[in-house]
Parts: C-alpha cells; structure tokens; sequence
C-alpha cells in the first residue's frame, strides 16, 4: 500500500454500469464503444491541457473488443475528430502509442489496473450504497488511495485551461444520467 501511495501517477476511471446500461438498451458492443470513448476522451484532455504526451495500454480482451478500442485510437488521431475543437495533429504529437497486452507480460500498468479496477468496483458500490466496507478495511484503504490517484483539477488555472478542465471526468460512470 505503501508503493501505491506514494508513487506518482493519475488514473482515470470510466465504470459501465452493465444493469443501467441494459435498461437503456446498450449491448456488449455499445458498452465497449462508449467505455472506449470516454477513456480516450478525458485521457486526450489531460494531455492537452498538461502539454503531455502519453501512450495508451490495453489489456487485449477479444479480437472484436480491441478492434473498438482501435477504433476510438484511429478517431481522436483523425481529422474526423471534431469534437475536441483541436487539430488532429496535435493530438497526434500528445497520444504517441496504443498497446495491446496480455496477462502473460506482467506490465506493472496492467497490475496496476487490475487492483484499480478492483478499488472502482468498490468505490462504485459504495456510492451506489450497495455495499458498505469497515473503515481500515483493505477495501475501504484501497477506495482512500483510488481517490488520491485520481485526476483533481487543479484551483488556479488560466480560463482556456479551466474550461478543458471542467470537461475531464476522473471517475465517469456509463451510462450517463
């Protein structure tokens, strides 16, 4: 716990609530699109406000799940990106890189995910209320550092960067309300 506390790095969450998601009519490749996009989206953004570049990894699922995953790489890095009002050429310069791994590689990323992921699940319950967890507990330490690892805007920044800023969700939850 100690490692992850003090190590420096951000984590951007995007949950998919699979329950909601089927009420409003999402199938499995609806719900990987939208998680595909939102991850990339808010990523995107941080990197432009920062002046970052950064590489994205993906721990490969399905030939069809990664193929969306690309697909979402291959729209942000191509003209037909309108959404960000930015050139796709800078975007091109920030986001350096996709990867597509396996469990066998034992990237410290992908463990890193895998124990995150864990502590989203937990935090997204615990808002949900549908699951309490003991203060000292391994889950309720691990919610405590998944909160301080995620983005937090920062109190002063120049208007242009604020406005980025307010668009960056670190722990977005799909479907949207």
């Amino acid at each position: 716990m100690h490692f992850l506390k003090e190590s420096q790095f951000t984590v951007f969450i995007v949950v998919l609530d699979k329950e909601d998601a089927k009420k409003q009519g999402w199938n499995d490749i609806k719900g990987t699109r939208e998680t595909a996009h939102w991850l990339f989206y808010h990523y995107i953004v941080w990197l432009l406000v920062g002046g970052n570049r950064g590489k994205i990894t993906i721990e490969s699922a399905t030939a069809e799940k990664d193929r969306y995953y690309l697909n979402e790489f291959s729209y942000f890095l191509s003209p037909k990106c309108t959404e960000l009002s930015i050139d796709y050429k800078k975007i091109k310069a920030m986001l350096t890189s996709i990867s597509f791994v396996t469990k066998q590689n034992s990237d410290i990323e992908e463990q890193l995910a895998d124990l995150f992921a864990y502590a989203a699940k937990c935090k997204y319950f615990r808002l949900q209320e549908k699951k309490t967890y003991k203060v000292g507990s391994y889950e309720d330490r691990i919610i405590r550092i998944l909160d301080n690892k995620l983005f937090k805007k920062p109190r002063l920044a120049k208007e242009t960067k604020r406005k980025l800023f307010e668009v960056i969700e670190p722990f977005c939850v799909l479907p949207r309300k």
